[in-house]
Order: C-alpha cells, then structure tokens, then sequence
C-alpha cells in the first residue's frame, strides 16, 4: 500500500489510573498532528482509549513531529480550534441569544417584567408615601391614606345607601331576636312585631265618632242621629216619596208601595209572536223559517234567559228558540210551524230567568175554517169554488150570524159554513124561514183543509136589502 501522509486532529481525554493508589489528573485537550508517513495499517476497531493511544504510538515510526504545524513546546493559539470542536462552546458568528436555554440561577426577562421596569421613575424608593400624601397627615387635609374625625362624624353623613348595597344587611338582621314587646305611648312611636300580633283585631273602649266601643271592645253602639240610613251601604232613597216604604228589589233596599207584592218581582211584561189575527186551518206548513218574529219585555230584568217552545197544538220544534237582544227580541223562528188541521190554538211559550226568579208566559194563535155569504143566480149543486166566490167570508167557528145583503134582479141570499156546526134556523124580517133546505157541498179551502159544508139558499130571489139572521 502506497505510503500516505494524513493529518488527523485527535481529540485525546486521558485517565491515567495508576496504582497502587489512584488519581485522577486532567490532561489538557489537545489536537496532535501526526506524521503518518509510514502509519501502514489500520486501528483496531472497538480498543479502548488508553489501548487506542498505544495503538496510535505503535503506528507511527519516529512519534510527533509537530502540532498544528509548530514543534516544541506547542501552546495552543486562536483560530487553532473552532467551536463546534469544543464542548458547550457559545459561537458568536452563528448562534443568538435564542440559542441559550434558562437555567435554575441565571434567569430570563419576560416582556411584562421589562415592561414594569421602564414604568419605574428614576430614584424611586421602595414602600415609600408621595410628598402629598405625606403633607396631609399633619396639616389637617384628607388624603388617600388617613381620614380625619369630621369625616366619621353622623351629622356630616347626608347621603343615602339602599340595603341592597349591603353585602350582609339581610343576613345581619334575620338573625337578630327582640323579646320585649315594647307597647308603644306616643304618636309616631314604633311597635314591634310580637305587640302587633298581640292586638290585632282589638278596639279599645271609647268614642269613635259614629260608635261607642264598651266592653273591653266587646259592645259596640251607634251614637244617635251618626249615620243617616241612606248612608248604609245598601240602601238607595233616591226618589222618595211620601206613603213610600223601604223594599228590598233583589239589590237594594229601595222606596216602594206598601202592599204590592210584585212591584219588585221579575216578570215577564209582555210575549208576542207577531200574530194577531185568528188563522185559517189547514195542511203543511203555518209558517216558514224566518216569517214568525218573537220579542218579550220585563220587569225588574234584565233576564239571564229566555227560550222560545211550541207549548200545543203542533209538533215542537228539535231545539228551543232563544230570544236575542238581551233576550227581548225581535228574533225570528230558526225552524218552520205546522199548519193546525183542525180548529183550536196553537201556544207558543216563553220562559226566562235571572240569577234568583224566572217568569213564563204564553202566546196562542187561535185556527179557524171559514163561512161565506153573498147573492148568486145559481140554484142549486154548488161547487166549492162557487162557495169561495160569494162576495163575503169570515173565520168563525160558529153558525149562527147576522148579515144584511142587497140582492139585484134574479138574484138569491145564500149562506155557507161547515156542516160540522149543525143545521141553522133562518130569520128574514123577524120571520123564521124564507130559506131553502141546506145542500151538502164539499170545500178545499186556500190553505188546502177539506171539509163539507150547508149551502143555505134564499126561498125568492128579488128581495132587495134584506137582513138575514141565522140561529
């Protein structure tokens, strides 16, 4: 192998043990040049330090000839080392103070506590009071620091503090406890709780203007000519009058007539259907819905209630009618009315209320067929519609009647009416008879009913005015 000259820096730590005792001697570390002109083999791999050093002093022929280029005895100058060949060496051309790390001793600023340091004034000392402060301890001025007697005096406090503001004002006084009752003996003294409670409700013998309390507060009596009785809660004089006595109206006592046991009764005044004359009998429907019209009016109301009911003479109606308008009316019927098929009434009946009395009352419509009367040329074999033609009619449910009549030439006096009323005696000129013998005629009548009637025929014709009566 070609001889080859190296320069190998060696860092070399030795411990050198020696015996019988030991001791530990720091060798300066040092780079040693070596001249390896005839260093022909490697070193042993995994030697020890101490074998590694003999090893490198067995390689080499002649030992050191110079260190760093220098012979003799070599001192180590700058620029022999750099830093990265140097244990925890700080270099300044490379590294920063971002390199160091913070240690248990020497310690690093923080940006808050510089901070802090820059607000100190220059010559400031430690736990020391401003001039000002210090000046008004002894000149009598107020300062941060010290408050004179004025300011605790009671007569200079005029403010006002809420106890809300008071961190323990509830807790302080829910925990106080008074025992004397303390009866209180002058205006505007204060009483406590327990003396409150212990004469709740009690009222002391003496005057009290309109009464007089005796008994230790157990009689109390109205002085004479205090109270006028219109001043008593409940009762109203207005519009007295002489021979007027007090009544009690359902609400207050109030002036009245001696003796009439309605005056302040609830009544119902007046009922109507609207209906005031007699109807014809007859089939299907009386009344469509909405063609009957009810109103009602009261005494002493206003009414609770009032329903409309078809009491007889038809089929009821499903429901009840109630009256509107504070149940006075007008209200019209919400469900049809049957025609009455024979003669008789159909009741309409009204009940209402208030909170303590109730009143009923009725309204009937009375049914009825008719009875014609009149002249004609025709003798005989009547027909019902020469009965509805005669020029006269009426609904009656009796036979009997008196008519006056003026027949023209060829003309005769007829009278009609249902044969159900029996036969008639006739009268003409206060003389019975002058009629011929009744002729049964069937008759539909305009609401549709049919039944027969007595077709009554004058005996002459020609008889100019005549009065007629029939029995």
């Amino acid at each position: 192998m070609a001889t080859l000259m190296y320069k190998i820096k060696i860092l070399l730590i030795i411990f050198l043990l020696f015996s019988p005792c030991a001791f530990a001697r720091d060798m300066p570390a040092v780079y040693i040049e070596l001249d390896t002109t005839n260093f022909n083999k490697n070193l042993t791999p995994g030697t020890t330090n101490v074998q590694l050093l003999a090893e490198v002093v067995d390689k080499f022929e002649g030992g050191v000839s110079s260190v760093f280029g220098r012979t003799g005895a070599i001192v180590a100058t700058s620029g022999d080392y750099e830093a990265s060949e140097v244990t925890n060496a700080f270099d300044v051309t490379a590294n920063t103070s971002d390199d160091l790390s913070e240690g248990l001793t020497n310690l690093f600023f923080t940006d808050a506590e510089r901070s802090k340091l820059l607000t100190i004034e220059a010559g400031a000392e430690v736990n020391n009071i401003s001039d000002i402060n210090a000046t008004d301890l002894t000149d009598g001025n107020d300062s941060t620091l010290h408050y004179h007697a004025t300011d605790r005096a009671r007569a200079n406090h005029t403010g006002t503090q809420t106890a809300s503001t008071i961190g323990d004002y509830a807790d302080t006084l829910a925990g106080t406890t008074n025992t004397d009752a303390f009866t209180p003996s002058a205006d505007y003294h204060v009483a406590t709780k327990k003396y409150v409670d212990d004469n709740t409700g009690v009222i002391f013998d003496g005057d009290k203007g309109d009464i007089t309390v005796s008994g230790s507060g157990g009689v109390w009596t109205v002085n004479n000519g205090a109270i006028a009785i219109n001043e008593v809660s409940d009762v109203d004089t207005s519009g007295t009058v002489s021979n007027k006595v007090l009544k009690w109206n359902g609400t207050n006592w109030v002036p009245g007539t001696a003796g009439d046991t309605t005056e302040f009764t609830f009544l119902i005044t007046s009922f109507s259907d609207g209906i005031s004359a007699t109807q014809e009998i007859g089939t299907g429907t009386w009344k469509a819905i909405a063609a009957l019209s009810f109103s009602a009016a009261y005494q002493n109301g206003p009414a609770t209630d009032g329903e409309v009911t078809i009491q007889s003479g038809v089929t009821d109606w499903a429901s009840p009618l109630t009256l509107t308008n504070t149940y006075q009316g007008p209200t019209t019927n919400t469900e049809a009315v049957l025609h009455r098929s024979s003669v008789g009434t159909i009741v309409f009946s009204l009940a209402s209320e208030t909170a303590t009395e109730n009143d009923t009352s009725t309204e009937s419509v009375t049914f009825h067929n008719r009875r014609h009367w009149g002249v004609t040329t025709k003798t005989d074999t009547y027909t019902s519609a020469d009965i509805g033609g005669f020029t006269s009619d009426e609904l009656s449910n009796a036979r009997t009647k008196t008519f006056t009549t003026v027949p023209s030439s060829g003309e005769y006096i007829v009278y009609a009416y249902p044969d159900r009323l029996g036969a008639g005696t006739f009268y003409v000129g206060g003389f019975e008879g002058g009629f011929e013998a009744a002729e049964t005629v069937s008759r539909t009548n305009d609401s549709g009913f049919v039944e027969d009637y007595c077709v009554y025929r004058s005996s002459n014709p020609n008889l100019g005015s005549t009065e007629v009566e029939v029995r």
